[in-house]
C-alpha cells in the first residue's frame, strides 16, 4: 500500500486472464487497505488465489485492528496474515509454499505457524 494507490490495475490483469498464482500486499499500519480493494480481495478470494498480507510497519506484529471500511477486521475473510513478516518474506514463504504444493486452504495454517525468529544481537 501506498497513498492513493488504487486496485486497478490489479483488477485489469486479474480480468485479462494472466495467470496469478498468488498476491502479497503490505498493509498501511496494523493491516489496513483503501475501501475498494475490499471487493478486489473478494474476487481474489472467490477464485482461490491467496493473498496474504503484512503490515509495512518496520516493528510490531499485524494485528487486523480496525473494523472500519478498508480494516483489518473487514478484510480478515478474504485473505492470509502474515502477522510478524515483512513484505519481502512473506514473498518468499508465498512462493515457497506454492512451488511445494500447498493447497489455499492449508496456507492460512503455515503463514500462522511463521513466527519471527529470536534476535541474533541480544
Amino acid at each position: 500500500m501506498a497513498a492513493g494507490i488504487t486496485a486497478v490495475p490489479y483488477k485489469v490483469l486479474l480480468e485479462s486472464g494472466y495467470p496469478i498464482h498468488g498476491i502479497v500486499i503490505e498493509a498501511f499500519g496494523s493491516g489496513n487497505l483503501y475501501f475498494e480493494w475490499e471487493s478486489f480481495l473478494e474476487v481474489c478470494n472467490s477464485r482461490a488465489i491467496p493473498v496474504v498480507v503484512t503490515t509495512r510497519c518496520p516493528s510490531g506484529p499485524l494485528t487486523f485492528s480496525y473494523g472500519g471500511v478498508g480494516g483489518g477486521q473487514k478484510i480478515r475473510a478474504y485473505v492470509i496474515p502474515a502477522p510478524h513478516l515483512s513484505g519481502p518474506k512473506a514473498r518468499l514463504a508465498l512462493l515457497f509454499a506454492l512451488m511445494s504444493g500447498y493447497a489455499f486452504d492449508d496456507l492460512r495454517t503455515l503463514f500462522a505457524k511463521l513466527v519471527p525468529s529470536p534476535s541474533l544481537h541480544q
